[in-house]
């Protein structure tokens, strides 16, 4: 067996942004959950709720999953991303919603 060859893994700038906001996202949701302290008894749809939800699996989880895709695909499957710089405009794109839609759930 050969092993795998990292020659087409994309570069640092496409997947360090991904494990840097899912920590992020974790801090945010620990801090979201302590001061929900209330709203953690109350109905499963109170919007605090939905918030930290949607911090857990889009923020936190998702953008972990994401990151490592987009490290692990080209290794294994020896091919190169189509292209990084949509890799990186995805996760701003998708950075900028997750962000606004969390913030969204908290004010309502």
């Amino acid at each position: 067996m050969n092993g795998l060859s990292s020659n087409n893994a994309p570069d640092a700038s496409v997947v360090k942004p991904h494990f840097i906001f899912g920590a992020l996202s974790l801090l945010m949701l620990s801090l979201m959950i302590i001061m929900a302290d209330s709203a953690m008894l109350g109905p499963y749809f109170d919007s605090k709720i939905i918030a930290i939800t949607h911090m857990a699996v889009l923020g936190w989880a998702i953008m972990i999953v994401f990151g490592a895709l987009y490290q692990l695909v080209p290794v294994v499957f020896e091919t190169s991303l189509f292209s990084e710089k949509l890799a990186k405009i995805t996760f701003y794109l998708s950075g900028l919603r997750i962000i606004s839609l969390c913030y969204h759930w908290l004010l309502c």
